[in-house]
């Protein structure tokens, strides 16, 4: 759903916009999400994305985590919810995904979520994050997750 050479990981998408809602329905409840083309899952909820919601283990209650690759925000607000105490940060490369959770985060009470682009993230702050790998990420991913902790001098833990 994104113009032709356009892809939602393009920082300013050149696929027209066309907002819509979605509904994310979860056992602890449910949240109404407007996407938009030129970000990922623009036309529903991904299954992915909700089976992550799903099987995750909880958030710490406080502190700083990370939705990296937000989208348009169900990981990150989501997150907000489960963890009202902590700041969840939502980044993207996507400056039309990074504006949309925003705005989503604003419509649905998430004051905790501050939705950013990737080079103003405060990795520093980091204790916990949830993402949800595109479909063609391998599990050999581990190996780039440990790669990149060891780079920046912090420590991650990966569950698969």
């Amino acid at each position: 759903m994104t113009a032709p050479g356009s892809h939602y990981f393009d920082e300013d998408p050149t696929a027209p916009s066309a907002p819509r809602d979605v509904t994310l329905l979860l056992p602890d409840g449910s949240l109404t999400l407007t996407t938009d083309r030129g970000v990922f899952g623009y036309d529903r909820i991904d299954a992915g994305t909700k089976l992550l919601l799903l099987k995750a283990p909880a958030p710490p209650a406080t502190g700083d985590v990370l939705d990296l690759g937000c989208g348009y925000g169900p990981i990150a607000l989501t997150l907000a919810r489960r963890a009202p105490g902590a700041t969840v940060w939502a980044v993207d490369v996507n400056s039309r995904a990074v504006d949309l959770t925003q705005r989503n985060a604003q419509s649905n009470g998430a004051s905790g979520v501050r939705a950013l682009k990737a080079e103003e993230l405060p990795f520093e702050k980091l204790r916990y994050v949830l993402n949800r790998a595109p479909k063609f990420t391998d599990l050999s991913g581990k190996s780039r997750v440990k790669r990149l902790a060891e780079s920046l001098d912090i420590t991650i833990e990966v569950n698969l």
